[in-house]
């Protein structure tokens, strides 16, 4: 990338300024925008905001348990 020039025809020597943007940076920007839309969204429809944290929280609860039992289960099944 070449150096951007000051009005004075001087190179900058600010780095950031000169940096090359990768795509996982741009996806990152992106990113960050939708969480911002799906937040703001949420906070105009508490119940349904109510509603995706019993989703999550009780998804997380039985991935939980599931992944114990699973290992039990291939510990049991080991061991015979």
């Amino acid at each position: 990338m070449r150096g951007r020039t000051t009005r004075h025809g001087r190179t900058e020597r600010n780095r950031r300024l000169n940096a090359r943007v990768s795509s996982q940076d741009v996806a990152l920007v992106y990113a960050a925008m939708a969480l911002v839309l799906v937040l703001l969204w949420l906070l105009t429809n508490p119940a349904l905001a109510a509603g995706l944290a019993l989703l999550v929280g009780s998804m997380a609860l039985l991935m939980r348990r599931g992944r114990r039992i699973v290992r039990s289960f291939l510990r049991a099944r080991r061991a015979a």
